[in-house]
């Protein structure tokens, strides 16, 4: 096939993609694997290639991208369309053209008539894994008679060289010439509704389920967003539809009048169809029984397009992919479906699958001995057990609940974690052999078998996506800067939490007013500046909003030299913590190092590194900590911002004249929580019956109010608490509430883009925001 222009997709498989795309050879995948698939052919990328050599358009389309200045929208706009209009107007080779008559008759043969056919765009790009091509190139739909078939060729051709296609790989610094492109044809089936599915739960990578959404007509209208689709859950095991929602379905793509080129239109639904599913209860398991095939073709979460087609109610797949989210962690098990013997359950804080011999730790001074890939079994942990954590292949604490530090430091780090295990230290044995499901919470007895998909770093998979744009600013909360480079990838906007506690924690170790003491001072500064500039360079020109530090006395105690320093107190989580440290005459000193280290930091040049006071109690103690701030060099303006973390109910109460004095609140949900139903975040007992939700009315009277004062005020609102990372609705109803920025763990911000996504999306049709 390495010469050929064109082959059948029923020959095609993945080891073509360089010839056929991504696209097309997954279309030969889904034939083998034995669904229906439309009839039709490639255009490999030798045809493209042809092309550009043999009428000398490379040299040509070379000479004009060099005059382009990517940065301004008119000579991307002007170059593009010259470079276009030169390949629309070049003749296809000879072989070519009789190849794709031959080809087209003989699908006008199979179907009775000249055939109606979706001209779609495959491209390949397989020496530039970071890159994403997806949505920058052309297809059409209903395109019918030979000569608008050879006139789509050359503008799916062409639109390799749209404006925002040119203006991508000039960004990423990509060779205009190194994205070949091919073509599928295949004959159009006329669709009655359209739509997409998920071998899994796209949202919380649930694998016992299908997740599937449609809506009327083709499903161009669906997959850019522009209606509401149905959505129908069915369990894989007995093949139940467990939920359904049918959607006020507004607009629908269909036929345009005219049958050439790009001739689909977008139609308003009729009155009697806007209600009603454009599914069936029967098509629902009819496609979930395809979508099986699919993944047991694949061995892996597939991402799925389908049609039914009108009048025969034919069912055919159009497009798959792996599902790249929650896939990259595990694919199905070969003993799936075998029931391991559980030995423990707890609360799920961390997604994964862990195994490895247990390791019972009861205090850090016992840590020394602890081996890479064991399983950390310990009481509960606090932010000096971060080294251990990150040489664990899973995480299991007895007390906490789901914001507990273990919880929250595990899925920045990506181990899965069970927290809340009543008995773990002692019902397990040292040595013993056993694996945690970090999303359920089981522990079990044994290496339970789970395939890991290895193939692909985080990074590059993460990079090689495209994802939805939001109105909302979508943040990630990190604390742990060497975690920079796997989560680079991630569609992030900026950090809107970095935590300072663990660099001060594991790049220092030593409490700072030991240091100041010694006359070490460079010791503390020098271990913040180096975490923080590492993540701030990384990421420039996206902000990055560090936390001043907010250990409580016990944490600070456990740093070397810190019981000189400390006190012991009964109830730190309400004790000297936060802005009551920084006022302090005894802490004063260290939190001038605090403040010395971002200015230091600012001065190199990363003038993206903003500031955040947390668990500010009153006016007058913010006051003075800018005071301080200001002494130290750090002066309110247009590019330091400084926001307070509103976890405190006194800020809520008094919140326009909390917003007098910074840019912006950061809402703490965790804190906020407790302190306003009076619940110890960390009470797996309380969490267990159902005190500790975030969701509760009080809390949410509370964050919208808050939301209102910001919007009075004219600052800005985020939130970084754990909350949306871990309750999608709850993400959901913060869009409706019209907050700014949503802060989430690394683990948590493609699931959150997409619900936040989705959900200004229903806003916006239903006209409510």
């Amino acid at each position: 096939m390495e010469q050929a222009l064109l082959a059948d997709l029923r020959v095609v498989r993945l080891k073509d993609a360089s010839l056929v795309g991504g696209k097309n050879a997954n279309l030969g995948e889904l034939i083998e694997a034995g669904v229906s698939v439309p009839e039709g052919f490639a255009i490999t990328t030798m045809a493209y290639s042809r092309l550009l050599e043999t009428h000398a358009l490379k040299e040509e389309i070379a000479n004009i991208l060099s005059s382009i200045d990517s940065s301004n929208i008119q000579s991307l706009q002007t170059g593009s369309a010259d470079i276009r209009e030169r390949i629309e107007t070049t003749e296809l080779s000879q072989d070519l053209i009789e190849g794709v008559r031959r080809e087209y008759k003989k699908l006008a043969s199979e179907v009775g008539a000249e055939p109606e056919v979706a001209v779609r765009s495959s491209a390949t790009a397989e020496d530039l894994p970071s890159a994403s091509f997806a949505g920058q190139m052309d297809s059409f739909l209903f395109v019918r008679g030979i000569e608008n078939v050879l006139y789509s060729i050359r503008r799916v051709f062409s639109s390799l060289f749209s404006a925002r296609a040119i203006a991508y790989r000039t960004e990423k610094g990509f060779d205009h010439f190194s994205v070949q492109i091919s073509i599928g044809v295949q004959r159009m089936v006329t669709p009655e509704s359209a739509g997409v599915m998920f071998t899994l739960n796209p949202v919380d990578g649930n694998l016992d389920v299908i997740y599937i959404e449609g809506a009327w007509g083709a499903g161009e209208s669906l997959v850019q967003g522009r209606v509401e689709p149905d959505s129908f859950t069915v369990r894989k095991s007995d093949l139940t539809i467990v939920k359904s929602h049918v959607a006020t379905k507004n607009m629908m793509t269909v036929r345009g009048d005219k049958h050439q080129g790009d001739s689909s239109v977008e139609v308003p639904v009729p009155d009697n169809m806007k209600h009603v599913p454009s599914l069936t209860d029967a098509q629902v398991l009819e496609l979930a029984k395809h979508a099986l095939k699919v993944e047991q073709h694949y061995q892996k979460p597939m991402d799925i397009e389908w049609v039914v087609e009108k009048d025969t109610g034919e069912i055919f797949l159009v497009q798959a992919r792996p599902e790249t989210v929650h896939s990259l962690s595990k694919t199905l098990s070969p003993t799936q479906g075998q029931e391991p013997e559980l030995l423990l359950k707890g609360i799920g804080a961390s997604p994964g699958i862990g195994k490895g011999s247990v390791n019972i730790i009861k205090s850090i001074k016992e840590a020394g001995g602890f081996q890479d890939r064991q399983i950390l079994v310990t009481e509960m942990t606090t932010p000096d057990w971060v080294p251990v954590m990150k040489k664990s292949s899973a995480i299991v604490t007895e007390s906490g609940g789901i914001t507990a530090h273990a919880a929250i430091v595990s899925r920045e780090l990506g181990i899965p974690c069970v927290v809340g295990a009543r008995g773990a230290t002692t019902l397990l044995e040292a040595g013993q052999e056993i694996t945690v499901d970090g999303s359920t919470g089981h522990l079990y007895k044994g290496l339970v078998e789970i395939i890991e998909d290895k193939k692909t770093g985080q990074g590059e998979v993460y990079e090689s996506q495209s994802w939805p744009i939001t109105g909302t600013t979508i943040y990630m909360n990190l604390g742990q800067p060497d975690m920079m480079d796997a989560y680079k990838g991630l569609p992030f906007d900026g950090i809107g939490l970095m935590r300072i506690e663990f660099l001060i924690a594991e790049s220092v170790g030593e409490h700072p007013l030991a240091l100041i003491e010694e006359g070490r001072e460079s010791v503390f500064i020098r271990g913040i500046i180096d975490g923080i500039s590492k993540v701030a360079r990384t990421i420039y020109p996206r902000p990055v909003v560090v936390r001043f530090s907010d250990f409580k006395t016990n944490e600070y105690r456990s740093l070397k030299g810190g019981e000189k320093y400390e006190v012991a107190e009964s109830n730190p989580m309400l004790g000297w913590r936060g802005i009551s440290r920084y006022v302090s005459g005894k802490y004063e000193p260290a939190f001038r190092l605090e403040c010395k280290a971002i200015k230091s930091i600012r001065d190199s040049g990363l003038n993206n590194v903003w500031v955040m006071l947390p668990f500010a109690r009153t006016i007058w103690e913010v006051e003075r900590a800018l005071e301080i701030m200001s002494e130290e060099g750090l002066e309110r303006g247009s590019d330091l911002k400084i926001w307070l973390m509103a976890e405190v109910p006194s800020i809520v109460l008094l919140a326009e004249e909390f917003a007098d004095h910074c840019d912006g609140f950061s809402i703490g949900s965790n804190d906020l929580t407790q302190l306003i139903l009076g619940v110890d975040r960390d009470s797996e007992i309380l969490a267990d019956l159902g005190y500790f939700d975030e969701r509760d009315p009080a809390v949410l009277a509370a964050i919208r109010k808050l939301i209102s004062a910001a919007r009075t005020k004219g600052i800005t609102i985020s939130i970084c608490g754990q909350a949306p990372s871990i309750h999608p609705d709850f993400a959901e109803l913060l869009v409706k509430e019209g907050i700014d920025s949503i802060s989430v763990n690394p683990d948590a911000v493609i699931r959150t883009r997409r619900i936040v996504a989705s959900a200004e999306r229903r806003l916006l049709l239903s006209g409510s925001r």
